[in-house]
């Protein structure tokens, strides 16, 4: 077909096209330039399209002809078979060849072809793919994209140009349309979710049109009717697919009993005294005007109230036997460790057991820990002082390192007599001195094992298993509470 093309630039000026079913024209207009007639339905670019109209391209060279040629045929195969027939216009009179248009075509008779027909049939397979390589991939779009417009449109006709721009407008404003009415969809469903005065007037709006509207309510059965007999959850369709019952399924005797008499006349408060699970809240109204971490030059004001409302001293069994039964089972935490514990490759992620210390303390983290390049913003803004900082940044990364690693050596010695069920010490000095570690040396210690401020509770060295918990809640509570002061709340 490529070489019975050729003959357009040399010897011949019309022909026509046949691709069975389909039959085109290719013609040479009087300026050299090259041109294809398509009566079928197809879009801006000339390629198939179910709602398109017979079209006119017009081409600067030949070799854009015939690459259009192979996309709009591509598909066909390589069984195709191609009948190039050249033919000739002769004019009656000059009255009907003034109705000849522009590009040859016109109310003119028809010869007979002056050159045989010749029927292509590709050669090999190969020379197909060859052929296919060298054409451009293109993926058909849709005639109203104005963007992507044939690569010619400027050199169809002054009526096509026309008509091809108000169907791309057209198109457009059909398309945009549509997107609008995509956002205000979008925008309801948003606004129905988080404003409850929208939603109620759309329930009350969608309940007056149920009762109004017959053909509403008509519609809403159905679709409520298809969706009871076409759902089906996943399990039960896996089931059923391989033709086994369902092990859910009502069939199975799993159909539930009806409620008996007795039960189904039972009030709100006789149903609270036979359930088998009783939710329970006891709500505590919170002291008023707390101290604030931050907010004073002395943290005693905040350690004294601390102390006043969070302890985890085990309490006497003889004085107050109800608050040790229930301390002793729920907020002792077990020696053991469970698997929660040693997630992250760490003997226990809780910190337990607690470090023991004589009075409540809060600790800070030292003064090369903190950040003393906040106030340097011009200095931030330089690519070379960002360096620095990253350089610094890492010395100070790696000393805490080192500094939490030195403290954790140090106090090694103490975790294993603490967590020795077998050993036990009378108080916290006797505790330091089988250490050989003085309480300053000790505090230290601790301080660094921290990044930031932490509580450290008063703990007896017998009391390093017990989390922290308030009296009156526990009493209230009687199950498993953690209760910590807020440092930051943004921490």
């Amino acid at each position: 077909m490529e070489a019975q093309l050729q003959s357009l630039s040399t010897d011949v000026s019309n022909a026509i096209l046949i691709v069975s079913p389909e039959c085109i024209a290719v013609f040479r207009d009087r300026s050299g330039r090259y041109g294809v007639f398509d009566s079928h339905s197809r879009n801006a670019r000339g390629l198939p399209y179910p709602d398109g109209t017979a079209i006119v391209l017009i081409f600067s060279h030949l070799s854009d002809l015939i690459s259009h040629l192979h996309r709009l045929f591509e598909d066909r195969g390589v069984n195709a078979s191609y009948e190039f027939v050249p033919v000739s216009f002769d004019p009656v009179d000059k009255s009907c060849e003034r109705h000849g248009t522009e590009t040859g075509f016109g109310e003119r008779d028809v010869e007979a072809p002056k050159m045989s027909s010749v029927v292509l049939q590709p050669e090999t397979n190969a020379k197909t793919q060859e052929t296919k390589s060298q054409t451009t991939s293109v993926v058909t779009q849709q005639h109203n994209d104005v963007e992507e417009v044939v690569k010619n449109v400027a050199k169809l006709g002054k009526q096509l140009r026309h008509k091809f721009l108000r169907r791309a407008s057209k198109s457009k404003k059909t398309e945009n349309k549509s997107g609008q009415e995509t956002k205000k969809k979008l925008y309801s469903i948003r606004r129905y979710k988080t404003d409850l005065d929208f939603q109620s007037r759309q329930k009350k709006y969608m309940a007056q049109r149920y009762n109004e509207h017959p053909e509403v309510r008509e519609k809403k059965k159905a679709y409520a009717t298809s969706r009871m007999q076409e759902w089906i959850c996943y399990s039960c369709d896996d089931h059923l697919r391989r033709g086994n019952l369902p092990t859910i399924a009502v069939a199975n005797k799993l159909g539930l009993a009806p409620i008996p008499l007795e039960l189904a006349e039972l009030n709100v408060l006789e149903r609270q005294l036979i359930a088998k699970v009783l939710p329970f809240a006891k709500i505590v109204a919170l002291p008023k005007d707390a101290p604030e971490f931050g907010d004073l030059q002395d943290d005693s004001v905040v350690i004294k109230f601390i102390d006043q409302y969070i302890t985890c001293q085990m309490p006497d069994p003889n004085a107050d036997p109800e608050l040790h039964k229930i301390v002793s089972e729920v907020q002792l935490h077990s020696r053991n460790h469970s698997k929660s514990c040693k997630k992250g490759n760490v003997m226990c992620r809780f910190g337990f057991p607690k470090l023991p210390m004589d009075k409540t303390i809060l600790t800070y983290p030292t003064p090369d820990d903190d950040d003393d390049d906040d106030n340097d913003n011009d200095q931030q803004q330089s690519a070379q002082k960002n360096r620095r900082k990253g350089k610094k940044g890492k010395r100070k990364s790696r000393a805490l390192r080192l500094r939490q690693n030195e403290a954790k050596d140090k106090l090694q010695t103490l975790r294993n007599y603490i967590s020795d069920p077998n050993v036990s010490f009378n108080n916290f000095s006797e505790l330091l001195e089988k250490c050989n570690l003085t309480y300053e040396e000790y505090k230290k210690h601790v301080t660094n094992l921290t990044m930031s401020n932490v509580i450290v509770l008063k703990r007896h060295p017998k009391e390093c298993w017990v989390n922290g918990y308030n009296p009156d809640l526990l009493r209230g509570w009687n199950a498993k509470m953690d209760i910590q002061f807020v440092l930051d709340e943004y921490s």
